[in-house]
């Protein structure tokens, strides 16, 4: 398993087919990239900061997002299951052609999330603070959770 254990600052990286599962990646700072096939299923990115970065077939099962910042971030044909955002700083993001299972945006702090043409099977909102639209309008609903 790999460990990082100070803060990593990552900017235009370009990465395909890597694996990061069970990754200890807290405190992580990635920006102006583009990820493509690459397994972060277990990994830990809480506290991290994404900004304007691109997923592409990944592998997000299991994966910790809690108390990050994402914004202007992509994530394209990932499996997204089991996952948590738990307490993060969203703003600009989109999923796209992904399958959402049991994933957690609880306490959330949401500015714009789409989810375009993804299957959402149990998606938690609960006590999110969404300031702006989450848009679910192309998407195949299963169970939400914390929508008035």
């Amino acid at each position: 398993m790999s460990q990082l254990k100070a803060k990593v600052v990552v900017s235009e990286l370009e990465e395909t087919k890597t694996s990061y599962a069970g990754a200890d990646l807290k405190h992580l700072s990635l920006s102006s990239s583009s990820l493509t096939g690459i397994d972060f299923a277990g990994a830990d990115l809480s506290s991290s900061s994404i900004k304007y970065t691109s997923f592409t077939s990944c592998n997000l099962t299991g994966t910790q997002f809690v108390r990050g910042a994402l914004d202007g971030v992509a994530f394209i044909d990932c499996k997204v299951s089991m996952s948590t955002f738990m307490f993060s700083d969203v703003k600009g993001l989109t999923f796209r052609g992904c399958t959402l299972t049991d994933v957690d945006f609880r306490e959330a702090h949401i500015r714009r999330m789409v989810f375009d043409d993804c299957s959402l099977e149990s998606l938690d909102l609960s006590g999110s603070e969404v300031t702006m639209e989450v848009d679910i309008s192309t998407s195949r609903i299963g169970a939400l959770t914390g929508v008035a």
